[in-house]
């Protein structure tokens, strides 16, 4: 059997005994509060890991288990945050660091705290905090979310990601022409490590080493609990493990939010607003913008781990759970009747493929929600192709004149990056091609209307002849999104906006290092055994997906210049009609 005949028949089944780690952490979640519902258990699903099972049916709305808000683990709930700030105006004098303005940005503060944490709980780290609780009982005010540990639920967690943060340089090679690979931001986040945390853990040794004075003892810490090493896995954890959970707040409550996005900053409205003189608020008003950036802090605090929610495996389309916060726990509750056996399902929303291998480590085989991205530059390069300009000079020359207008557009909050979705749904049968195959002048007609706004206005813009697009430009104005549109570019030569973009999305699918047919034999075809392993296979599902996306929009395009020009003719045939009949009643008359 080869590696695709079983990971595409997978089975169903769990064995319900799991591992004396599991079953530690299961207690300290009792222990430390949690409630879980004698209906529930975790098993062993295959190629999932852990998961969790209904033993028994348990109706909608059933709570599966309650959390109390102490065993969250967040800056908020750690101390590490308030010990750092206590020491940065004496430590930052030898490292120039501090929390807030350094280390506290982004995902790093929440990263560094549970590689702390984990420390906390080792021999070490546990013998060093009870000295400092010691000497500074001010530190320890007695309630149990000040001193939690969650040592049993780092033995829980994944050691391993199978996303390509972890993958050689020979394994994201099959992901070239995708947007994965420069999406990942390992290179950015080593950076962040070595220019950052590292100098930050070093300079304050009694925080993060204890009673280790030595340098060896020192460095062999950082070797065990603060290594690059570790660091990836931290932030790999979070990105696959981590909620957006708000502060309590009493009376309040209501569904948990999705993972933030990579940045850790909370998804929002970003278009400038103007005041009643036309000025930029952000320009004359501080007090708005010190008001975002509070919300920004916000919201990055708000990036939570939450126990034994994030035990549950996550599937398109089969969620049956989710969370949801009151003033003092959080509670998951059954979201339809679960029947006995059946897995219980989170939902990770509606991410495609590329997202759920980026974040997760696994695709779905025919994920409705795929997309394919297409930059400016490809727009741009059509435009340059169709314009049949081949001498080097005058090519960079107007590559720039374009671009420019490119930069137009996005200083009217018109996106650089378009993302293409499928026009017509792909099978649930292998091997997922879109269904029609072969669409009918009709439901070409429909995905034609449906087709995404933002990239015809693009593509028409850059149609426009230089006239006309200064008159646009002093006027602030978009020109309308119609796929049929064609525009006078020069003096004897008009160009179509679907012809533009046929030819833009020829040139993204040429990034690709294979056609739609070699990756459909690898995946469903003869050369299934040519597939090593899982990697290389979730590499193909993510980039055949992105290319059939490609030819989907590719045949509406096609389809929608043919309607045009049926349209056309029959205009032209409707005139012709109407000028012979009006001649014949002349003649008549006469």
């Amino acid at each position: 059997m080869s590696y695709n005949d079983s990971i595409v028949a997978r089975p169903s089944g769990a064995r319900q005994t799991c591992s004396e780690t599991t079953e530690s952490f299961v207690r300290f979640f009792s222990d430390s509060g949690g409630s879980l519902d004698k209906r529930c258990g975790l098993a062993e699903f295959a190629e999932m890991g852990v998961g969790m099972v209904a033993v028994a049916p348990i109706p909608e709305d059933a709570v599966l288990f309650s959390i109390p808000r102490h065993l969250l683990l967040s800056v908020r709930t750690s101390l590490l945050p308030e010990l750092c700030r206590a020491t940065d105006s004496a430590a930052a004098q030898s490292s120039g660091l501090t929390w807030d303005k350094d280390v506290g940005v982004g995902w790093l503060p929440l990263i560094t705290t549970m590689m702390w944490e984990r420390w906390r709980t080792s021999p070490e780290g546990r013998s060093a905090w009870e000295q400092r609780q010691q000497q500074q009982q001010q530190h320890s005010n007695g309630s149990q979310s000040r001193s939690q540990e969650w040592g049993p639920y780092f033995d829980v967690l994944p050691k391993t990601f199978d996303t390509p943060m972890f993958w050689s340089s020979d394994e994201l090679e099959e992901l070239r022409g995708t947007t994965v690979v420069d999406k990942i931001g390992k290179d950015e986040a080593s950076k962040d490590y070595f220019d950052i945390l590292l100098p930050y853990i070093r300079s304050r040794a009694d925080i993060f080493f204890g009673s280790a004075k030595s340098q060896e003892a020192q460095e062999q810490m950082v070797k065990t609990f603060y290594s690059i090493e570790d660091f990836h896995l931290m932030g790999s954890r979070i990105l696959s493990r981590s909620f957006h959970v708000k502060k309590p707040e009493a009376g309040q409550e209501g569904p948990v939010g999705d993972i933030m996005d990579d940045e850790g900053e909370a998804d929002g409205n970003e278009d400038d607003e103007m005041d009643e003189d036309g000025q930029d608020k952000d320009d004359n008003d501080g007090e708005e913008a010190e008001e975002e950036e509070e919300e920004g802090a916000e919201a990055i605090e708000a990036v939570t781990i939450v126990p034994m929610a994030d035990m549950l495996n996550a599937r398109f389309g089969c969620d049956n759970a989710r969370l949801f916060y009151k003033e003092d726990v959080l509670e998951m509750r059954a979201t339809r009747n679960i029947e006995q056996n059946e897995q219980i399902w989170n939902t990770y929303g509606e991410p495609p493929s590329s997202d759920l291998l980026r974040r997760y480590g696994y695709v779905d085989l025919a994920n409705v929600n795929d997309v394919v991205e297409v930059a400016v530059s490809h727009l741009v390069g059509a435009c340059l192709d169709l314009e049949q300009i081949s001498e080097e000079r005058t090519r960079t020359k107007r590559e720039a004149e374009l671009m420019a207008r490119a930069e137009w557009w996005a200083s009217e909050g018109l996106d650089e990056v378009f993302a293409l979705s499928y026009a017509f749904p792909p099978s649930s049968q292998p091997p997922h091609r879109p269904e029609p195959v072969d669409p009918s002048a009709k439901e070409l007609k429909a995905a034609a209307s449906a087709f995404s706004e933002e990239i015809l206005v693009a593509a028409r813009i850059l149609c426009l002849s230089e006239e006309n697009f200064e008159r646009a430009k002093k006027k602030a104005k978009m020109p309308n999104a119609r796929i049929e549109a064609e525009e006078q570019h020069g003096s004897n030569k008009t160009m179509g906006v679907a012809e533009l973009l046929i030819r833009a999305l020829e040139k993204r699918r040429q990034e690709y290092p294979t056609s739609i047919e070699e990756d459909e034999e690898l995946l469903y075809g003869q050369q299934r055994s040519e597939v090593k392993d899982l990697r290389a296979r979730n590499a193909i599902v993510v980039r055949l997906s992105e290319k059939r996306i490609i030819e989907d929009n590719i045949r509406v395009l096609r389809g929608a210049i043919e309607l045009g020009r049926a349209a056309a003719a029959d205009a032209k045939k409707r005139t012709t009609t109407s000028e012979s009949n009006g001649r014949a009643g002349k003649k008549a008359k006469r």
